[in-house]
């Protein structure tokens, strides 16, 4: 009997049945999928409402807290909503560059009819329409700024309130979360997040050069770009260098430089800023120049600067110099910078003189152009320019430099004998140091040379 109950293997007598009891399951499990299935298709959208809604609604709980807490704040929270959140966030900072959602057109008789309800006799009325217009009106903005100037003072009154609720108030907003903003700026990793950051910065800076607040948060959305080294970002940011607004090309240039992730990166902009036509964008570039010889793009940087040095303004050339001879050893800008300590202009002179004081002893050799360019300057007639040649061959290393050196301790300056010791003391051969200084102690020509290296190796061997 058991086998008559199964479909398609009933008796005679019990398939009928059977039959209309399975056909019946089968419809009923078929509508309760249909349903269930249609249900869900009717609430996926408003899921997906639902979700960005709470991401919004979690952003500006974020904002709220870098408000408050400023550079205490924690931006974990923050970061864990990765992209989206940075952009939301960037739409409420920067509300005039965020997408505008479509607004329709309301009627202009409709927003007449509201404008004179403004005026109605009853306060509910009034209210009702002030309610109204602020929802609704804002397409027709317009015919809001008629009724700021109405003869009818309630109308007028409302009019302005309508407008001043339409109002952005950015500037506040802006200025409370700046440090808690950093705080989470500087943290970023992902490149799509740099590249937000990076066309928000462009859609801004395309519109007005912003001020007070807006810039400084403007500068810090440029500097999570510059921070987080990425390359690819940097380049949406690199037509701003040639923006023709000075203001533009030498704030980017600034804010990347200053904020740059290390001194190993050297995005294209500052490149371009080097070869700018504009000189103060130049200037900006080259204080940003000093630490390249490392950069992946480092031949491209030093020939940049070679052709400011030769073609540049005077003010350029000077400034261009300093780079030139610290990363690059450069003869030319070595000999120039010893030429322009005896500069008619006493503000010129003291720069170089302090220029080739503040350079600092590093493990280099000595390249022999640059022995070459500035050898004439030992012979000179002038303190500062002997000086000065002196300086340049202390700070290199190796056994041209001792050799070169030795010599310089019997000079009748002693700022130029104290600089040679200096450099004698710092050299990394210790012992080849010693052993010439023994040489010279014992058998140079001059009588001053030997008495000053047997005092400078005996310092050396204690």
């Amino acid at each position: 009997m058991a086998e008559d109950k199964l479909p398609g293997n009933e008796g005679s007598h019990a398939r009928p049945l059977a039959v209309r009891t399975w056909t019946a399951t089968c419809v009923t499990v078929l509508a309760l999928s249909t349903a269930v299935s249609l249900a869900s298709d009717l609430a996926r959208p408003a899921l997906a409402q639902d979700v960005a809604s709470s991401l919004a609604d979690r952003v500006a709980d974020e904002l709220t807290l870098m408000g408050a807490k400023g550079s205490a704040y924690d931006p974990q929270r923050m970061h864990a909503l990765g992209a989206d959140g940075l952009n939301l966030l960037l739409d409420r900072l920067f509300p005039e560059t965020a997408p505008k959602p479509a607004e329709a057109l309301p009627e202009e008789a409709e927003i007449r009819r509201l404008v004179k309800q403004l005026g109605a006799d009853d306060y509910a009325s009034r209210e009702s329409a002030t309610t109204r217009l602020i929802a609704i009106g804002r397409p027709r903005r317009e015919m809001l700024l008629g009724a700021a100037e109405s003869d009818d003072a309630e109308v007028r009154l409302r009019a302005r309130r309508i407008l001043a609720a339409w109002e952005v108030r950015g500037p506040s907003l802006v200025e409370a979360s700046l440090s808690g903003f950093w705080k989470y700026a500087e943290g970023l990793k992902d490149a799509r997040e740099h590249e937000l950051l990076a066309r928000r910065a462009v859609a801004v800076l395309e519109r007005d050069f912003p001020e007070g607040p807006k810039l400084h948060l403007t500068r810090l959305v440029i500097a999570g770009v510059a921070k987080g080294g990425n390359e690819s970002a940097c380049e949406i940011l690199r037509p701003l260098v040639a923006s023709q607004d000075r203001r533009v090309a030498k704030f980017v240039t600034e804010t990347v430089g200053s904020y740059k992730a290390n001194d190993a990166f050297y995005p294209s902009l500052l490149l371009d800023a080097l070869g700018s036509s504009d000189e103060e964008v130049v200037q900006t570039a080259i204080r940003w120049s000093e630490s390249c010889r490392n950069v992946q793009r480092a031949e491209e940087v030093r020939r940049a600067l070679v052709k400011i040095f030769e073609s540049g303004s005077p003010a350029l050339k000077f400034q261009v110099a300093y780079p030139l001879t610290r990363e690059f050893d450069d003869a030319e800008a070595w000999s120039y910078l010893i030429a322009q300590c005896r500069s008619p202009d006493p503000l010129r002179s003291a720069a170089a003189q302090a220029r080739l004081a503040d350079a600092k002893h590093s493990p280099r050799s000595l390249p022999a152009e640059v022995l070459d360019k500035i050898s004439p300057y030992f012979e000179s007639d002038q303190l500062v320019e002997r000086w000065g040649a002196t300086k340049i061959v202390a700070i290199h290393d190796g056994p041209e430099v001792v050799e070169r050196l030795i010599p310089l301790l019997g000079d009748e300056a002693s700022s130029v004998a104290d600089e040679a010791e200096r450099g004698l003391a710092k050299q990394a051969g210790r012992q080849q140091t010693r052993e010439a200084l023994a040489a010279a102690a014992k058998s140079h020509v001059r009588p001053e040379v030997r008495l000053r290296a047997a005092s400078v190796l005996n310092k050396l061997s204690k």
